[in-house]
């Protein structure tokens, strides 16, 4: 699986990175995740809600249903 880029302004927290990706529908969902120990940052899990991308990151997700999904943090200019 190749790792999408999304443009974001930086900082933005994890679970606003996760529903912003359209990983999850609702921001519960995407808290859900996070603390669930589903989505890692650079290749080790995250649960921290509120972890600080600056850009540059990879952050890969396993969802609900299963589905494995990736991409790259890219800051805006």
């Amino acid at each position: 699986m190749t790792p999408e880029k999304i443009e974001v302004r930086t900082p933005i927290k994890l679970v606003q990175f996760v529903k912003l990706a359209s990983w999850s529908e609702s921001g519960a969902e995407a808290n859900a995740l996070v603390s669930q120990g589903q989505v890692s940052v650079n290749g080790e899990i995250s649960t921290a809600r509120s972890q600080k991308l600056n850009g540059g990151e990879l952050i890969e997700a396993t969802l609900h249903t299963g589905e494995e999904v990736s991409a790259y943090v890219i800051s805006q200019e």
